[in-house]
């Protein structure tokens, strides 16, 4: 039964003289040198007798040495003192079963998934009590999924499989269906109600949330899925917990090998009130009605929602970017200083690169707006995009030192950096800000979308290049060999690949990736001349003159 190491408070970690032994005490515990750990922890409670942290440690010795009357003692204490300890309140549940106390750690668990509904360990143990034990008397909240759709026979199996085990009922809302959407919705034992679009998405799921009789609501896409363990988890929180609403994280794949995904966190379960329903004509929230009802909003970072409407963009940007502009603009037309309208607005011209129509509208939202939110984040991101498509690094860099002041947890903000100082050739920054882009913890952001301006295949071959550059063939090769998983054959990274093989002594590979990657790009000016510089270098002045040759004619065709 996993039971949790805590770090200790920001009240004690502004307290020099016990939060070096709590720290101590925290790492001596992860290594499993519990004798030792308990003499920091005692230490501090020789300082200060109230410390939460210091009865949570010395509990998790205890439970260690299979103490657990002892551990229930100092986790109780740890909980005296701060209530609020959901690590404490797990750990205590772990005690508590240890000696056969099942209703008290049930208790214990449900305790510390509802003060803190990302903590995991507290889930799992809830869930497998629940399982082994209160499977029958455990009441779980009743669950409504909503939907809308309209010709998606091909979608709808996959999601209403996904949810058939713990969504009590499923509600579709037809706007026009012409395919066979409706039957296969009722196969599935779906409520089909029929509504006339109108050029609204909020008004279309409201008529859904309209038939909805579950306690809770889970609103997806017809595009999407949920896998049904994650659903039960879900649900525990729903038990447990005092919020109204919940985001969840959006995993959509960029490309049909599923190697670039875009996360983006929406509210989707919120309770079944009148009072919460989505505005907007498109790019439609919840958010905005829960914010006036003054609810707080819980973020889940480990139940995701899957999206698998991005996986082909070719077949369906046209048309998805002229329905949305022509949304939006009447949206912006009814409500022209809204600038969450602005900014998709902007992305949405942006998209199909119109980049002048997409600045307009992107610097007025700068224009208009007197605080940071995510529109004024998105904007600045894209206008720095544009910036550099048009080689203003000046600006670029200006947007993005905006953006990273209010957001210093935000990847994409460092890739676009990372680029910026590529093209400026500044590779020792460049490559700092690309390594930020996986270090950096965008949990800790205040933006709900990440990595839809990453591609993960650029990233690995520009940082491969900056490390060539700098002199690490080694990390450079790493990094290049990550672009061919990613974005499978490309002449560029194997050009890369023959270079750092070059300065790593490993001459018959990069001879091999020289020519591949002219097979590929026949006409590839970097691969075709380094090739010809290792057979001169390797005295096969044939092969060489022929190279040479080759070169003058893709040169005079060009």
């Amino acid at each position: 039964m996993p039971i949790r190491v805590s770090t200790f408070s920001e009240e004690e970690a502004f307290q020099p003289d016990i939060s070096s032994w709590l720290e101590e005490g925290d790492k001596l515990l992860k290594e499993g040198r519990f004798e030792e750990a308990e003499k920091c922890f005692l230490k501090v409670k020789e300082i200060n007798p109230q410390s939460p942290a210091v009865y949570n440690g010395l509990g998790f010795v205890a439970y260690q040495k299979k103490d657990f009357k002892e551990a229930v003692k100092s986790f109780k204490k740890a909980l005296q003192f701060n209530p609020a300890y959901s690590q404490a309140w797990n750990n205590l549940g772990a005690s508590y079963l240890a000696l056969s106390h099942f209703s008290e750690a049930k208790s214990a668990f449900a305790k510390a998934v509802g003060l803190n509904p990302n903590l995991q360990d507290a889930l799992e143990n809830l869930g497998w009590i629940v399982d082994n034990f209160f499977a029958n008397s455990f009441k779980l909240p009743t669950l409504s999924v909503c939907l809308i759709m309209k010709n998606e026979e091909q979608n709808l199996p996959r999601l209403l499989s996904s949810v058939a085990e713990y969504g009590e009922e499923v509600v579709a809302v037809d706007t026009g269906s012409t395919d066979r959407s409706v039957e296969i919705a009722r196969l599935h034992g779906a409520k089909v109600y029929f509504y006339r679009w109108n050029d609204d998405f909020s008004a279309a799921k409201n008529e859904a949330l309209r038939h909805a009789r579950g306690e809770w609501i889970l609103a997806l896409d017809a595009d999407e899925e949920m896998n049904a363990e994650d659903l039960k988890k879900l649900k525990l929180i729903l038990a447990c917990s005092n919020y109204q609403a919940f985001m969840l994280p959006i995993k959509s794949p960029l490309d049909p090998e599923e190697k670039n995904h875009m996360l983006n966190y929406l509210v989707r379960v919120f309770k079944n009130r009148p009072e919460i329903r989505y505005r907007g004509r498109v790019h439609e929230t919840v958010e905005s009605s829960l914010l006036e009802l003054g609810e707080k909003i819980c973020k889940l970072h480990h139940l995701f929602i899957s999206h698998h409407g991005y996986k082909e963009p070719g077949k369906t940007g046209w048309k998805v970017f002229s329905r949305n502009r022509d949304l939006l603009l009447k949206a912006a037309e009814e409500e022209p200083d809204n600038v969450n309208t602005l900014a998709y607005l902007g992305r949405t011209y942006l998209s199909q690169g119109h980049w002048e129509e997409a600045k307009e509208y992107l610097e007025k939202v700068l224009a208009l707006s007197t605080g940071f939110n995510f529109s004024v984040l998105s904007a600045r991101l894209d206008l720095a995009w544009i910036a550099l498509q048009e080689d203003n690094l000046e600006e670029a860099f200006s947007q993005l030192t905006l953006l990273r002041q209010k957001e210093p947890h935000f990847p994409d903000g460092y890739y676009l950096l990372g680029l910026t100082y590529h093209k400026k050739g500044e590779y020792a920054e460049a490559l700092a800000a690309f390594e930020q882009v996986f270090q950096v913890d965008y949990r800790k952001s205040g933006s709900p979308m990440f990595f839809f301006r990453v591609s993960l295949g650029d990233l690995y071959q520009k940082m491969g290049e900056c490390y060539l550059l700098l002199g690490n063939p080694e990390k450079a090769k790493e990094c290049l060999q990550k672009v061919e998983e990613l974005s499978g054959d490309s002449a560029s990274s194997l050009n890369n690949l023959g270079v750092a093989a070059m300065r790593l002594g490993e001459r018959e590979k990069a001879e091999n990736y020289f020519r591949k990657a002219l097979t590929l790009d026949p006409a590839h000016p970097d691969a075709r001349s380094n090739l010809f510089r290792f057979l001169l270098e390797a005295g096969r002045t044939k092969e060489a003159k022929r190279c040479l040759e080759e070169m003058k004619e893709f040169l005079q065709e060009s």
